[in-house]
């Protein structure tokens, strides 16, 4: 649906997420600011409302013709509105894709706007915007060479919503888990094609892996179902919402959770990821280790964590011995390095066969870690690699805004690659002395 009526001259898109929240503007579809919070507030990975980068809006424009909200809940919005108006910014149009704590939205939504008198547009548009991993695929695609590319996207969490609301009132006999009772999407995978004329046809979805913690917090709460019941529960939900089936059920330990788990276990913050990657290189395989298997099935590598997704060293107690020794800390990283480059794999053998495409752009925090990039490119040399570099959830904001605006608009507007600032260039024989210097000085 396109709608060349609706001014879409300036779009704010505004996200606040737990890696990061971030704002961008676009104007007439092009990026022309894009600020993450915690480059002005001096707050690493700064969640909260965006404030002082909003105050940067008013230096582009007076007015917006959209505000679109990304994983921003309903308390912020009110703030962003408020802080709008203080600034004398005028809005004509706002958008949420999730308001309601889970990204689907029914028909009948759609026809009680109408009847009332209302614009359906925003629901209409949610419910072909509103997941969590198109956002990611958006951000990296449109920051890309590529005019087409299949899209992967995988995630730690990729966080849905609540799951029993969008299941049968009866499925747990009357009975609210208390905790965690969350479906989430570890993987997607899209077909994107450039068709200027029909923006349906632009977007397909071809695969997903969907996990839910039901089973971990049954442990919590002794309510227990068989894993059929939830299996054939989500797959009916994605059926009856969404018309697609290609469904893995996975385990909610992803490989990306496990990486957080191991990263804490060895004593950093478990969003310190990067730690454990550069540990990685120094280790080795290990065959005192357990598997860290993370297949197709909810519980295969369940048993190397608790409920709380904490790495369990009960029924493995040598684990206990890879917390201070450096030469067995090495080992371990190596291990769950070695794990998920064996997940991604997986995932990108699975899209190349799903869809006939040399380019291939990666999204998603696993993304992060260039060790899997720099892996690809070496394992798949005929194919075209680009890794999002606002793969963390901070991306959205240029996501959902440059989705919204070909929904609109039914234009296709590809930000110049040339133009966008990716970091400094650092020449190798440069980086190579600085190294010695600086060994050479630890060494004295």
């Amino acid at each position: 649906m396109s709608s060349n009526s609706v001014k879409t001259d300036w779009i704010l898109g505004i996200n606040v997420a737990g890696h990061g929240a971030s704002l961008c503007l676009l104007h007439k579809g092009t990026i022309c600011f894009f600020l993450k919070e915690e480059r002005v507030s001096g707050v690493k990975r700064d969640f909260t409302m965006p404030m002082v980068s909003l105050t940067e809006v008013k230096k582009y424009t007076k007015h917006l013709d959209w505000v679109v909200f990304s994983n921003t809940d309903i308390p912020d919005q009110e703030i962003c509105r408020v802080s709008l108006r203080k600034h004398k910014i005028s809005v004509s149009n706002y958008f949420d894709d999730n308001p309601f704590g889970c990204d689907f939205i029914d028909e009948k939504d759609i026809y009680a706007a109408k009847a009332a008198g209302e614009d359906p547009l925003p629901l209409v548009i949610r419910n072909k915007l509103s997941t969590h991993h198109i956002n990611h695929a958006a951000s990296g695609y449109y920051l890309s060479p590529f005019d087409e590319a299949t899209c992967v996207v995988m995630d730690g969490w990729g966080h849905v919503g609540d799951l029993v609301p969008l299941m049968q009132d009866d499925f747990y006999d009357g009975q609210d888990l208390e905790f965690g009772h969350r479906l989430y999407e570890h993987v997607t995978v899209f077909s994107k094609i450039r068709d200027d004329d029909n923006w349906d046809n632009q977007w397909k979805l071809l695969y997903k892996e969907v996990a839910t913690d039901a089973f971990r917090a049954s442990e919590y709460e002794d309510i227990l179902h068989s894993w059929s019941d939830v299996e054939d529960a989500i797959i009916d939900l994605y059926k009856t919402r969404l018309d697609f089936t290609n469904l893995r059920l996975a385990s909610s330990i992803s490989a990306g959770v496990m990486y957080e788990s191991i990263t804490g276990y060895l004593g950093y913050r478990v969003e310190n990821v990067g730690k454990t990657m550069g540990m990685a290189p120094y280790g080795k395989e290990d065959d005192n280790l357990p598997p860290f298997h993370v297949g197709s099935y909810y519980d295969s590598n369940a048993n190397l964590f608790h409920p709380s997704l904490l790495l369990n060293d009960i029924p493995y107690p040598q684990l206990r011995e890879y917390r201070d020794d450096f030469d067995k800390r090495v080992n371990l990283a190596y291990a769950v390095q070695k794990a998920l480059e064996k997940k991604v794999i997986f995932v990108i053998e699975k899209a190349m066969k799903l869809n006939d495409c040399k380019n291939i752009v990666l999204g998603g925090g696993i993304f992060h870690n260039i060790m899997v990039n720099g892996m690809l490119v070496e394992k798949y040399p005929d194919y075209n690699f680009f890794a999002d570099p606002l793969c963390d959830d901070s991306g959205h904001s240029y996501g959902i805004s440059k989705l919204l605006y070909d929904e609109l608009t039914g234009e296709h507007i590809k930000d110049n690659y040339d133009n966008v600032y990716f970091g400094p260039h650092y020449k190798v024989e440069k980086l190579e002395n600085r190294i010695r210097k600086q060994i050479k000085k630890l060494t004295q």
